[in-house]
């Protein structure tokens, strides 16, 4: 069975500054023969395969009272992802292997429960993440923001 990956991506320019921030959220779901490993077998993805979906710079929007900023972009972006996943019927019960791909350390350790956060805004969207997609089937792997742009910016 072929496996899934899935690269997603966040970005706020003028990150957190009252009034002029603005953040959005990338993501792309490629079926692949087999994950890569490589900085090249991601390029090589990239190259040979049309993704199943490529959504990018989707607009994002902080609570109320809130402002964007770059964690909220990036958890906004694996938010969209899994919800991409869940509604494509793409989990459960089939048991491929799904790896979730971002340059962000901060928000795979804070998802995977390695790291706590007190941001309620993340934490809401943590649990919808934990309510679409079982984590035991997800791998999550970071990789280099350069490497990102090249896969997921360069469609």
């Amino acid at each position: 069975m072929r496996a899934l990956l899935v690269y997603a991506d966040g970005a706020c320019r003028c990150n957190g500054v009252y009034g002029e921030a603005d953040a959005q959220a990338s993501y792309a779901v490629y079926s692949v023969p087999c994950l890569p490993e490589t900085s090249l077998e991601h390029l090589a993805i990239r190259d040979a395969c049309k993704p199943l979906v490529h959504i990018e710079r989707a607009h994002v929007t902080p609570s109320v009272g809130r402002q964007p900023t770059n964690n909220l972009a990036e958890a906004s972006a694996l938010l969209m992802a899994a919800s991409w996943l869940h509604r494509h019927g793409t989990l459960a019960p089939y048991k491929r292997k799904i790896r979730i791909c971002m340059d962000s350390e901060l928000i795979i350790a804070q998802v995977t429960g390695l790291y706590r956060t007190r941001a309620h805004q993340l934490l809401n969207i943590y649990r919808s993440i934990h309510n679409l997609i079982p984590m035991n089937q997800v791998e999550f792997r970071w990789i280099p923001g350069d490497l990102m742009k090249q896969t997921i910016i360069a469609h």
